[in-house]
């Protein structure tokens, strides 16, 4: 297994309803995949700490798709209007997310109890 992300896009294949669309990706590193997770979560007043996983797809897959087939243009407008099983489908090209919010909120109350 590599230790670096590579570079180039590779093309993946993502099936749906009998029909195939060629993808071309670029793998997020390990430093953009926690900037989404860091855009993605939010810290409450009253020490509660929420992960907005949906934006945490769109954000990746904006970042990672670099083309897309005609039919099936990618950007932050059309993703949202995605059918919930396509959306899924192009959700499994994302990394998942290392800690996501678990991790988030227990550095949010370390941190809160070191200042009291």
């Amino acid at each position: 297994m590599p230790v670096f992300v590579n570079e180039e896009p590779r093309e993946v294949e993502v099936e749906f309803e009998g029909n195939k669309y060629k993808f071309k990706v670029k793998d997020l590193t390990w430093a953009q995949t926690n900037q989404i997770v860091n855009m993605c979560t939010t810290y409450g007043n009253d020490n509660t700490v929420k992960f907005d996983i949906d934006k945490y797809y769109r954000e990746s897959l904006v970042r990672m798709i670099v083309k897309s087939p005609p039919e099936v243009p990618i950007s932050a407008l059309t993703l949202v209007q995605l059918t919930p099983e396509f959306g899924r489908k192009l959700a499994e090209l994302v990394p998942l997310p290392s800690g996501g919010a678990d991790a988030a909120a227990a550095q949010f109350q370390d941190s809160n109890q070191k200042s009291a």
